[in-house]
């Protein structure tokens, strides 16, 4: 088993868009004040929302609390906007 560089990819532009649409939809809050208020690092949550990097869950979780959702309500999210059948790791 390994895992996919597409897969990955993809999840990473997934996890950016639902990042992204919660963030205008629960906060209205700008990048850069959610950044500041999070201490998330320069550009972290931008790029996060561009799905330019693989983050770790500890940055997950600190998104959603800056979002003011649970990280299981983040993750489920993303899950939910996932392709069908989606694997990150091929057989």
């Amino acid at each position: 088993m390994q895992t996919s560089n597409e897969n990955t990819i993809i999840l990473a532009k997934r996890i950016g868009e639902v990042v992204k649409q919660l963030r205008k939809k629960l906060t209205g809050k700008s990048i850069n004040k959610l950044e500041d208020e999070y201490s998330l690092g320069n550009s972290t949550l931008g790029r996060l929302e561009k799905g330019e990097f693989n983050c770790k869950f500890v940055t997950l979780w600190t998104v959603a609390e800056a979002l003011g959702i649970k990280p299981s309500e983040l993750v489920k999210q993303i899950e939910d906007s996932m392709p069908e059948n989606f694997s990150i790791v091929e057989e």
